[in-house]
């Protein structure tokens, strides 16, 4: 067991450690089951997770948004314009590439700007409600046209896969980032990266978000422990409305060949970095 775990963990320490707990929790049941007499996993050991701390540059997060957008431009590059919107979703959503590949119509609430995640496509099993800023409602637009034709209505997956009825994988989505950042020159960045710049940008100065509020909206479990099952709901409703409110407004489509500038709603100018945080953003373009 050991020596498995040490061949896999150099090339894929998450899957090292999912393997290593899988096998000990199956035989932990054996063992209460008295079908194993001993759990051989039980002090097989896995090194601990580096956690990134990746943040992306202002130029860099513009550079990867204006490319995802127009990939064309970009000579060599090869990313299809549907592959581009997914980057660029992943970059104004802040959410996991997953499921920002499998998002689908019926999870679209376009009149309340809304994006309701079901518990089975979510890291914590739990549903996750997304608000959504013009600018991302604008790349589902141009998703949607892509996937469903020009004119159509929204339905199915917004990203379908070219190879059946279902949408592109999270790794599709991985490896199109490493392509953009490669052609465009920008070193170790991947599309989780995201996640982290968009949570420092909007709990640092520029924004000044709480961090419980944050970590709502990436859906992670509250630093004290996860909320209380009787004030879940009311939880959600309330911050919705304070993200709202933090931001000042609701996002617009970028324009090209204009200067990035981040607005809120005090008219305090924010640099392009804080494009990650646009799930309620005023966003303005000045040439």
């Amino acid at each position: 067991m050991q020596r498995l775990l040490d061949e896999v963990s150099p090339q894929a320490l998450a899957s090292a450690r999912h393997c290593r707990n899988l096998i000990r929790q199956a035989y932990n049941y054996a063992i209460r089951r008295d079908v194993a007499p001993w759990n051989p996993a039980q002090f097989a050991e896995v090194p601990a997770p580096i956690a990134r701390e990746r943040v992306l540059a202002d130029d860099e997060v513009w550079l990867i948004w204006t490319t995802a957008r127009n990939p064309a431009a970009v000579e060599g590059l090869e990313l299809c314009p549907a592959m581009g919107l997914a980057i660029c979703l992943a970059l104004v959503a802040l959410q996991r590439g997953g499921q920002v590949c499998g998002i689908h119509a019926r999870e679209i609430d376009r009149e309340a700007k809304l994006w309701t995640v079901p518990g089975e496509r979510t890291k914590n099993h739990r549903m996750h409600v997304v608000p959504l800023s013009s600018s991302a409602l604008e790349v589902l637009e141009a998703a949607f046209a892509i996937a469903q034709g020009a004119g159509s209505t929204w339905a199915g997956y917004a990203f379908p896969s070219p190879r059946g009825d279902a949408p592109l994988t999270r790794h599709a989505l991985s490896r199109a980032m490493k392509r953009l950042t490669r052609a465009v020159a920008i070193e170790d960045a991947t599309g989780h990266d995201f996640r982290g710049t968009g949570s420092t940008n909007s709990t640092g100065e520029r924004i000044g978000m709480s961090r419980f509020i944050i970590s709502r909206v990436l859906n992670h479990i509250s630093d004290t422990g996860g909320s209380a099952a009787v004030t879940a709901v009311y939880d959600r409703k309330c911050l919705f409305a304070r993200q709202t409110k933090g931001f000042g407004g609701v996002g617009q489509a970028p324009r090209q060949n204009c200067k990035p500038q981040l607005v809120t709603s005090s008219a305090r100018a924010i640099s392009p970095s804080v494009v990650l945080s646009l799930l309620a953003a005023n966003v303005h373009f000045s040439h």
